[in-house]
């Protein structure tokens, strides 16, 4: 193929043109600082957490979402990993697109809904879809191309931290002396998905990066830095 795109890429065209452009096309990637490395632990953590309720729902999840976990330990071990992950590919277009998911729920029809985990520093005031709308879109097209029946939905399980203490008693005789517990609350968001705006959204994408470079946005920071310290109009 001679693109290959993942929601991660595809949301860089939700907020500039240009720059999925470049970073496609020409190599030129976006600049970037220093990233937090916790929220890469928490889904190390719960990935482990979930696996171990494979055709069940752990209690976090129990009446909050329909359906039990994807069954399957092994298939969704790989499915988590982006070299083997669900793809999708378009031989009209000449573009495979590939997701790696965090965990999936079967409802009692055998159709799948993906269960992606959120970390936040807070509370979520909002389901999040102005950020992972795209995302969710792309996983249920890329199940629905790969044999499963999906809801057009998905559900988003947020962790926010609640509370620090030195001890839980279920672990208590665990726990160093020196160590804390860090409690997490969680709360769960639905959102409607569309596969036909995924669709949508890929050949969109296609047509940009088979067309001219995009003109730079005035309102795009990395646009900017690219001009000031390149002179890269």
């Amino acid at each position: 193929m001679k693109f290959t795109l993942s929601p991660s890429k595809l949301n860089v065209l939700r907020e500039c043109p240009r720059c999925f452009y470049d970073i496609n096309m020409n190599g030129i990637a976006r600049p970037r600082g220093p990233f937090p490395s916790l929220p890469g632990g928490i889904d190390i953590v719960m990935k482990k957490y979930l696996a171990n309720y494979c055709g069940s729902l752990p209690p976090i999840l129990t009446g909050e979402v329909p359906g039990k976990l994807y069954a399957d330990a092994a298939k969704l071990k790989r499915w988590q990993f982006w070299r083997t992950a669900p793809m999708f590919e378009d031989k009209g277009l000449d573009v495979a697109v590939y997701g790696a998911i965090d965990n999936l729920l079967v409802q009692v029809d055998n159709s799948v809904d993906p269960l992606d985990v959120k970390t936040k520093g807070s509370e979520p005031k909002t389901d999040g879809s102005e950020y992972y709308q795209l995302q969710m879109d792309i996983y249920n097209l890329l199940f629905s191309v790969n044999g499963f029946k999906v809801n057009n939905r998905a559900f988003l399980l947020y962790l926010y931290p609640a509370l620090a203490c030195e001890e839980i008693n279920t672990i208590k005789e665990e726990m160093p002396a020196d160590q804390i517990v860090m409690l997490f609350k969680r709360k769960v968001f639905e959102i409607k998905c569309s596969t036909d705006r995924a669709r949508e959204t890929i050949k969109t994408a296609v047509d940009i990066l088979n067309g001219p470079r995009p003109e730079s946005s005035p309102d795009c920071e990395y646009c900017n830095w690219l001009n000031l310290t390149t002179g890269i109009k």
